[in-house]
């Protein structure tokens, strides 16, 4: 499982997304959807979901670290003042 993990949090860090859906993880990492929710909630600590979804209303997550790098100093204050990440 820590192996899978480390598929999914490298998949999750990849620089040419911001945001992932589990069906893109799904294609990038070949593992199935059940195994990479599991992974997921294991490390709940490490994953941000998106409190606004994608064009087609799928649920996105990227790693905490992912987030922080590449949030803008505007989203920053704004996550900071409603306690939300967008």
């Amino acid at each position: 499982m820590a192996d899978e993990w480390g598929i999914i949090a490298s998949t999750l860090a990849n620089p040419k997304y911001k945001w992932r859906t589990i069906d893109g993880l799904e294609k990038e990492t070949g593992l199935d959807r059940v195994t990479i929710v599991s992974n997921m909630a294991t490390h709940e600590d490490a994953i941000i979901k998106s409190s606004i979804p994608s064009k087609d209303g799928k649920e996105l997550f990227t790693t905490r670290e992912h987030y922080r790098r590449n949030r803008s100093p505007w989203q920053a204050i704004a996550s900071a003042i409603t306690n939300k990440i967008e």
